[in-house]
This record gives C-alpha cells, structure tokens and sequence, in this order.
C-alpha cells in the first residue's frame, strides 16, 4: 500500500521536525518512564508553555490531590473568578494511559473555563503500566463522583456535567459516560471527545492508510494498548472498547472530534455513526488536513486553535 504524503504548514513540520530530535535523544530507552522524562527535559524552543500554549489570562488555576478508591491522584482546577454555579466539565488527559500529564492539556483547558465560564476539573489519573486497566478509568470516574460531591464548593452546578478528553482521554470520556450511565452514577449532559481510540479491535482502514502518520503510529497503538491491558481480553471489554458496548443508548449528548492525518480517524468516526444511530444526539467535528494531537499542539497545528473555540462554542450551547 503506497503511503500518503502528508501537506502540512512550515510550524508543524518545524515541530515535528524537533520533536524527531526528542525522541532520537532517547532511542534505546522506549519505556514509558523515559518517555515520560523526555517531555520533561524538552529543549528550551520546547518548554512546555511554548510547546502546548498557555492558558488565558485572568483564571484562577490551582492543583489539588483528591482521594479515588484506593488512592490519591492530582487535579488540576480551572475556574473564572468568583465562579459560582458554573457548568462543571471534567478533563481526562491523553497519552496512551502511559504517557501523558496535565501540563499537555493547559492550553484546552484554560480555553473551556473561559470560552464556556465553566469550573474545569483535569485529572491527572495513574497511568500504565504501572496501574493497568482498569485502574486509570476509575481514578477518572471517581474524579467525577468527587467533583460533583464538592460542585458547590468549586463554583459548579452538578447538574451541567461534561466530560471531555483527547486520544486516551477521549476513551476514557466515553467509558466513564458508559459507567456512568449503567452505574447510575452522576448525571452526564455531553461527552466532547478529540479524536478517541474506542476499538482495541483495531479493524478500522485509517489505522493502515495512516500506519506512519506523524505523532501516532499504528505502532504506537499497539504499544499503548498492550502496556494498558491487563489481559488479551479486555480488548472486549467495552469500558476499554466503548464500541462493544450492547447498547450505546442513554449516553449523553456527543461531539466527536476526529483529524485527516490520523490512524484513529476511522474509529472516532465510527463511534460517532453508531452514537446517532442509537439516538444519542452526536455532531462530528472533522478536520481532514490536520494531525493527531493538534488539540495540544495549538501553536504549531492547522486547526488546534480554532477546533478548539468551535468544541467550546458547542459545550457552552449545550451546558
């Protein structure tokens, strides 16, 4: 199968360009600890504020550790100040449940709390393979029982509940929508979810087409899932797989966020048809040019900018 050739904008490449710098720097050393360090010794053209944006001006921004069932995790809370009764969204980060940290969704974040006037809850969840599924997916579920418990105190009304997240984070949205609604637990008005993986299957076209896309790889797939999984069969399981679910009736209101340049392109669009199909109402958000990861890319993509205004124009509708 002949590749495609990827049309992408001077910054991008320049990016992607450095980040090839980064991760040949730690060639030999693939596990998740060092990538992990490797974000965190980023060159200074790439510190983190620069590489992901900075979140605007005027919020009251501060990091908190709750408890989760057998734990304790940090959360980073955004909020317009003198917030008070505000809808309440909860951010799940990406990174293939192995990688990723707070710092890469600021700029999001930051742009939901004051584009939206919303209180945002951002969850930095443990990650694998150290803590397998389904250990992240709880910290993120029990993230939104406690948020909506303390609603009042952050300035949020539990009743104007999003859930929202990129990649991983965007699987783990749609999970804990799922948990959320066979649970009965907190009551979920809308799932925002960037470009989600919500079939471990893996059957999808785009996977292939875009096997050696920039930033994620079908490689790259293969690797974040099996250091997730703690067993072949929670490919299955639909809170690993929301695609699998018996039913995706019920779920709240969707909008699903999906990139051209994407070997996830496919599954996000997928997930969306059946949502409609299943009478959930879902409004698709494709931006056929640009690449995984552009919602943390704001500064350096095509769209990362104004995707982002659009998801959190439609947020704020709906909330």
């Amino acid at each position: 199968m002949m590749m495609p050739k990827y049309k992408l904008p001077f910054k991008t490449r320049f990016l992607l360009r450095m980040m090839r710098l980064v991760r040949d720097a730690h060639e030999g050393m693939p596990t998740p600890k060092h990538l992990r360090q490797a974000r965190r010794t980023l060159p200074p053209i790439l510190m983190p504020k620069l590489f992901f944006g900075r979140p605007p001006r005027g919020l009251q921004i501060e990091d908190r550790k709750i408890p989760v069932r057998d734990a304790e995790v940090t959360v980073r809370i955004y909020r317009p100040k003198n917030a008070s009764k505000l809808p309440l969204i909860l951010n799940f980060h990406g990174g293939g449940w192995a990688v990723g940290n707070l710092q890469v969704n600021d700029y999001y974040c930051g742009m939901l709390a004051d584009r939206v006037g919303a209180v945002v809850v951002s969850v930095d969840y443990r990650l694998a393979p150290e803590h397998k599924f389904p250990a992240g997916l709880n910290d993120c579920y029990d993230a939104l029982v406690w948020a909506t418990q303390h609603a009042a105190e952050l300035g949020a009304d539990a009743a104007r509940v999003c859930v929202t997240g990129d990649s991983a984070g965007g699987n783990l949205s749609a999970a804990v929508s799922l948990k959320s609604r066979d649970l009965g637990g907190p009551k979920i008005k809308l799932q925002a979810l960037i470009y989600p993986a919500t079939d471990a299957r893996l059957q999808y076209a785009s996977l292939e087409t875009h096997a050696f896309a920039p930033i994620l790889t079908k490689n790259d797939i293969l690797n974040f899932l099996a250091m997730y999984m703690a067993r072949e069969e929670d490919r299955l399981d639909p809170l690993l797989s929301p695609i699998m679910a018996a039913s995706l009736a019920g779920l709240p209101q969707a909008i699903v966020v999906t990139a051209g340049y994407d070997p996830l392109c496919d599954d996000g669009q997928q997930y969306a048809a059946r949502l409609q199909a299943e009478g959930t109402p879902t409004e698709l958000l494709h931006y056929p040019e640009d690449i995984h990861g552009f919602f943390t890319l704001p500064n350096h993509s095509l769209s990362g900018k104004v995707a982002i205004q659009e998801v959190a124009k439609r947020i704020k509708a709906v909330l």
